[in-house]
């Protein structure tokens, strides 16, 4: 998944920070844009990712009159095509170069449980963020620096699936001397695979009811589809930390190690993966409100929402000696269980 290790340092700040939110024209998107324009002191790029070309003009122009330091472009994304996805990873690379920051923010909610409602959930909210990560993130990897925001649910938490689906969901945490953490065998992208047949075999089952016997509750294929997005987090979470083990192992033995290992395990520490639940937002897909909250809550405005996770997008200034947060799955500032 992660290719080969950087072998030369550079920079964390490339001259202008590229920000990729997806989703980015509506709701918590179009909010994190604007709250990300509004806080960068110095050149950034917002590249937008959306489907509708009118309303990605308008962003464009609220943001221009609000921030000087902030570019904000408009790239179409469809998600629900993978060739669109290739699309808009092409025009991202050609035109801005690898981002330092992608956001992972579009997502879908359909309630009645179907086949159709379960492949478009799982497609949209966890499939073509997967497809960008791994077009992303070994590059970011190579350059030494970047970070992944899933904006993910606390609907996605194990704690919502029946115990037959929990090893499936379940990631190994087995370390090893190799750059996976388990070895080939348990490779991100075939756990991935892994859970997502076993959920659609037992849909088709029960003709098409994901809730059947694996989900509590309501949105089941909601809940399916971030549980997959928080699986593959997770994994490569787990895989980070042993790539950074070995390397820090292999540093800090003075007799074998050349520039380039140095290098590679300084590059490890400034590569951040996190996935985010939003909480309850006031949004178009919390159109049913009763069945989207908890009992006694209310729902955020998207401002609120996004300030409570802006940390864990924003770049910090290259002067900064504050250590990012640790990798992991956060709620309101706070790490959470997966």
């Amino acid at each position: 998944m992660f290719g080969p290790p950087h072998v030369e340092p550079v920079a964390f700040l490339s001259p202008r920070v590229v920000y990729v939110v997806t989703g980015a024209l509506r709701g918590i998107g179009a909010e994190l844009v604007r709250q990300l324009a509004g806080a960068c002191l110095s050149p950034v790029v917002i590249v937008a990712g959306g489907r509708c070309v009118e309303k990605g003009k308008q962003l464009q122009e609220r943001c221009r009159s609000q921030s000087q330091n902030a570019q904000v472009v408009f790239v179409p994304l469809e998600l629900r095509e993978p060739a669109c996805v290739a699309a808009f990873v092409d025009r991202v690379l050609a035109d801005f170069g690898v981002p330092d920051v992608l956001v992972n923010n579009a997502g879908l909610c359909l309630d009645a449980p179907s086949m159709d409602a379960l492949e478009q959930c799982v497609r949209v909210n966890a499939d073509a963020p997967s497809e960008l990560i791994e077009a992303f993130l070994p590059l970011m990897l190579r350059r030494g620096s970047g970070r992944v925001v899933n904006i993910s649910s606390g609907d996605g938490e194990i704690a919502y699936f029946a115990s037959d689906a929990l090893s499936v969901l379940t990631v190994p945490r087995k370390m090893s001397s190799s750059e996976s953490y388990a070895g080939p065998e348990l490779d991100v992208r075939q756990l991935y695979e892994q859970a997502r047949r076993f959920f659609f075999d037992s849909a088709r089952r029960h003709g098409g009811d994901v809730s059947a016997e694996l989900v509590h509750g309501t949105q089941p294929c909601y809940k399916v589809s971030k549980a997959l997005l928080n699986l593959f987090s997770r994994a490569l979470i787990y895989e980070l930390e042993a790539r950074r083990s070995s390397s820090v192992a292999k540093a800090k033995d003075s007799a074998t190690s050349s520039p380039g290992e140095l290098a590679a395990a300084e590059g490890l520490e400034r590569i951040q993966i996190y996935c985010v639940c939003p909480g309850d937002v006031d949004t178009d897909m919390a159109n049913d409100v009763d069945q989207l909250l908890d009992a006694g809550s209310s729902l955020l405005s998207c401002a609120e929402s996004v300030s409570r996770f802006l940390e864990l997008v924003l770049v910090p200034p290259a002067q900064s000696c504050k250590p990012p947060p640790p990798c992991g799955f956060y709620r309101d500032g706070k790490r959470i269980a997966w």
